[in-house]
């Protein structure tokens, strides 16, 4: 019996159908990684927003910062704000609720924060002022 050429080899259609699972797995591969990136990039600038916002707590805490509004310095683009209010507890005198609202020059929601926060005024307390 003699063998044929076609039966040593791949056809070419065998070749094209490999070489296009090949390709549309390295297509996958690439969307995988460059979805990866994309998330870790966002939650290192989360992590950054995260630290500025408990350092500018701290500061106003300790009273560094007196000003009611401004910007991050170590983030761009980023401002924060402040209002004081006096605190509904009963029975507590001198005591501030601090609400700080963080955002990005853009207007989308995940890019604002709020935190609030409770501090005692001394001064407050001392001069008999409510």
């Amino acid at each position: 019996m003699r063998r044929t050429n076609a039966a040593n080899g791949f056809t070419l259609i065998e070749v094209i159908v490999a070489l296009a699972v090949c390709a549309s797995s390295f297509i996958l591969l690439l969307s995988a990684n460059q979805a990866s990136l994309s998330r870790s990039l966002r939650a290192r600038q989360s992590a950054i927003l995260e630290e500025a916002v408990e350092s500018k707590i701290q500061e106003i805490r300790t009273g560094i910062e007196t000003n009611s509004s401004g910007t991050l310095e170590n983030l761009p683009g980023y401002s924060w704000q402040m209002t004081t209010m006096p605190s509904d507890t009963d029975g507590l005198q001198g005591v501030e609720e601090i609400t700080l609202r963080f955002s990005a020059q853009q207007s989308s929601a995940a890019s604002t924060r709020t935190v609030t926060f409770y501090r005692f005024n001394k001064s407050t307390v001392l001069t008999g002022q409510k």
